[in-house]
């Protein structure tokens, strides 16, 4: 068991040591998730843009899952949501496939819908009430799997459909704490 990204140094040992690197199926659907809370009470204006499911759509439409797996998965991921796994007996492909594709003209048509328009300059959105649109992304550093730079990457895809994304880095001590008390905005 290690992680991922010291796959190449891996193989590039196996040539010369003499022996196998072998990739595991995983029990997980996704390396990293994004919860979104809908219930956010502390503003309700950003409570209710949360709630908006073309908001939560327009997220995932904005991330560009195949650049993702190529950087942080060497491409040996397979781009899908984070449900249940495609071979349980249940699984639906429409469950599995669902806003994984990379479509931000897409998801700023879905920030569009909302009434989430862009400020003067054209770099941020902004809400109902005049306010720019920012979200604050909470994440583990203890967790591989939100490593700054994925955690960074995903930040970008964020913010170039016009949605201010603050980081909050949380040790593990700290993170269960905080998604626990309902007060964030989104963790992963």
């Amino acid at each position: 068991v290690t992680n991922l990204k010291d796959y190449p140094l891996y193989m590039e040992g196996a040539k010369k040591g003499g022996y196998e690197v072998w990739l595991a199926p995983s029990f997980w659907s996704a390396t990293a998730g994004y919860s979104v809370n809908q219930n956010y009470k502390k503003d309700p204006v950003l409570g209710d843009i949360l709630r908006d499911v073309r908001f939560r759509r327009a997220l995932s439409l904005a991330m560009n899952r195949e650049e993702i797996n190529e950087r942080f998965a060497f491409g040996k991921g397979t781009v899908m949501q984070g449900t249940v796994l495609p071979i349980v007996s249940f699984a639906k492909e429409k469950w599995v496939k669902a806003y994984t594709e990379y479509d931000p003209e897409r998801a700023n048509r879905l920030l569009d819908e909302m009434g989430l328009k862009w400020d003067k300059e054209h770099k941020w959105r902004l809400r109902p009430d005049g306010k720019i649109l920012c979200v604050i992304m909470s994440y583990n550093t203890s967790d591989a799997c939100a490593a700054p730079e994925f955690t960074e990457l995903v930040k970008d895809y964020w913010e170039r459909v016009g949605i201010k994304t603050l980081l909050n880095p949380l040790d593990r001590t700290y993170f269960w704490d905080y998604l626990n008390s309902g007060e964030y905005v989104i963790g992963s």
